[in-house]
């Protein structure tokens, strides 16, 4: 039975757009009801509000001595930034023989203070006295320097640190003009008179606080209103994961410090676990990154609450694998509105070099991406740019269209698009 052909004029196309993923890299919705503006893949792009870009490059800037692995002392494990009111400002590289002036780049073969903890945390303060970068590693004996020269501190320097042994010293940070000290094993921290860089340190005890035992791990300051006022709060954060909050100026005072509460977010990843973004505190956890902010809301976690939330899938099965690893560390980059994660991925004995991957965020849109081919073990920020560092090498960040010479490898794979609407 002959039919009559169809008219082709009713035959009609149907334009369709397919969006960039400026929502970024997501882990975790369901793959037949993703928004079309995220992406399964996302490496190397940098999404923004309005576009997806490769992101730029970065060069070699300057080496430390060379040894032969495994087992070079030459392993830089922390970049440290000092930056004074006269304008004086030093980049300084961290390995297991001491602490080295790399500011003006290129090879550099003598360092500027002798350590054997390359693992050195710091914190940067001002006095009266003038600008000081504070610095402590839980082996070497902690040091200051003041724009010009180190200083060493113990019951026996001038000036003196008493109270505490300086050699136990793990981490530092600044809490309303004054340096808090933790120190190895215990559940206590140190806190140093009011705009001093040294003298008597008193401890606050905090064991009575914490259920789950553990060790102090980071404390911080946590200014809720992204400003220098009186709602700034004391944050300590244990090995185990349990939060303490305090509200006040005085640790010495039981009227003018009180606590706020005391929070579980899980167990934090190394010592560099907290980051400033903005008024928000985050924190690295095995569970995810999470502001601090949720806990005084909700007494609790749920991952459901973290920032990492759309990656998921990738950041807890990296944390539950390479936990152990060192080079875990957030770093924010205001000038390109950037949260990074750095993700440590395996560690070569023979090479003596540390891979990672990076997690990283727009500040504005909260959209992740992933970034690879800069395995660092340690990040910061330096006078408006980004650095990092792996083995003896200390590199500039985000800067020129290739990586180190080599081509930047971009991969997208955009969400599912249905071009037209579902409808039969």
């Amino acid at each position: 039975m002959l039919q009559a052909m169809s008219n082709a004029s009713s035959v009609r196309s149907v334009s369709g757009v397919i969006p960039a993923p400026t929502s970024g890299w997501n882990t975790v919705d369901p793959i037949s009801l993703m928004d079309p503006t995220y992406a399964l893949v996302l490496d190397n792009f940098w999404p923004t509000a309005s576009a997806v870009e490769l992101r730029k490059g970065w060069e070699n800037f300057a080496t430390l001595p060379t040894d032969a692995p495994p087992g070079s002392p030459h392993d830089i494990k922390a970049l440290l930034s000092y930056s004074s009111v006269t304008a004086v400002k030093k980049l300084f590289a961290c390995d297991n023989t001491g602490i080295y002036d790399v500011t003006s780049g290129g090879s550099v073969a003598v360092a500027s203070l002798a350590r054997t903890n390359a693992e050195v945390r710091s914190v940067l303060t001002a006095t009266a006295g003038g600008t000081f970068l504070w610095t402590c590693n839980g082996v070497d004996k902690c040091a200051y320097f003041n724009g010009s020269a180190w200083t060493v501190l113990d019951g026996a320097s001038a000036p003196p640190l008493t109270g505490v042994t300086s050699t136990d010293v793990t981490n530092v940070s600044l809490f309303k003009t004054r340096l808090i000290l933790t120190v190895k094993d215990k559940l206590s921290f140190y806190y140093l008179p009011v705009d001093s860089i040294a003298g008597a340190a008193a401890e606050f005890p905090l064991g009575t606080l914490f259920t789950r035992g553990g060790y102090l791990m980071a404390t911080e300051s946590w200014t809720l209103d992204a400003g220098d006022g009186a709602d700034d709060r004391f944050v300590a954060i244990t090995s185990e994961g349990e939060v303490a909050v305090y509200e006040g100026t005085n640790p010495s005072s039981a009227a003018d410090f009180s606590l706020r509460g005391v929070f579980f977010v899980g167990k934090p990843i190394g010592r560099r676990c907290f980051v400033k973004v903005g008024g928000e505190l985050g924190i690295i956890t095995e569970g995810g990154f999470f502001p601090l902010s949720r806990a005084l809301e909700s007494a609790g976690y749920s991952r459901k609450e973290a920032i990492s939330r759309k990656i998921e899938s990738y950041f807890v099965s990296y944390a539950q694998r390479n936990r152990s690893l060192y080079g875990w560390q957030a770093v924010a980059f205001p000038a390109s509105s950037m949260l990074l994660i750095n993700v440590p991925t395996s560690f070569s004995s023979d090479l003596n070099v540390s891979y990672s991957v990076q997690f990283v965020m727009n500040t504005i849109t909260k959209a992740w991406a992933r970034f690879t081919g800069m395995d660092a073990q340690a990040w910061v920020e330096h006078d408006g740019a980004l650095y990092f560092a792996n083995h003896n090498k200390v590199n500039k960040a985000l800067t020129g269209r290739s990586d180190n010479g080599s081509v930047i490898d971009g991969k997208i794979k955009t969400a599912f698009n249905y071009l037209a609407p579902r409808t039969r």
